[in-house]
């Protein structure tokens, strides 16, 4: 059985930052929950904007109430999340090699997730495993995953991912209790 720990680890080490919840205790111990969120971009007393666009700018100006509200309702989710990852922004700055590795590990990864984009959009198997990037939580507090994972089976299912406005930054509220 794959434990917990290794999962994550299995996950590509991209899923290595802090969350800001604690781990809880589950009900069925082959079963975890996690929240992804993307491309946050907090802001200090120091910007003052503005962006390329208004839009860009109003959501920089409202990241923090966003990011507030999305993990208000991440932390009300039962069962508990046992961490929040967050994505995007990586390739920016350097180039990990992404592809050639998910070239080399086709068989093992499942899928990749993303951000940076700011948009929902789904690639398909373009790039070998599944890839989907991910809205921004700055511009919607409901662009989040909620992903439950399987030690068990080895796999995971998107709980969420029929609420996505796929093309634009917005997603349908997750309000679902899991029993």
């Amino acid at each position: 059985m794959l434990s917990r720990r290794r999962f994550i680890h299995a996950s590509g080490g991209l899923l290595t930052l802090p969350s800001f919840l604690d781990a809880r205790a589950l009900a069925d111990a082959s079963k975890f929950y996690f929240a992804i969120i993307a491309d946050t971009h907090i802001i200090d007393e120091f910007y003052k904007g503005p962006e390329s666009n208004p839009e860009d700018t109003e959501s920089m100006f409202k990241t923090r109430e966003r990011l507030i509200s999305a993990r208000d309702t991440i932390n009300a989710l039962q069962p508990a999340m046992e961490e929040v990852f967050l994505v995007g922004e990586y390739s920016e700055r350097a180039d990990y090699g992404l592809l050639p590795l998910l070239e080399k590990h086709r068989e093992t990864v499942q899928r990749v997730i993303s951000g940076h984009w700011h948009r929902w959009f789904e690639f398909g198997r373009s790039y070998g495993p599944q890839h989907l990037v991910m809205a921004a939580t700055r511009y919607d507090e409901n662009a989040y995953l909620i992903v439950e994972a399987d030690t068990r089976a080895v796999s995971h299912q998107l709980l969420n991912l029929d609420l996505v406005d796929w093309n634009t930054h917005f997603s349908k509220p997750y309000r679902k209790s899991r029993s």
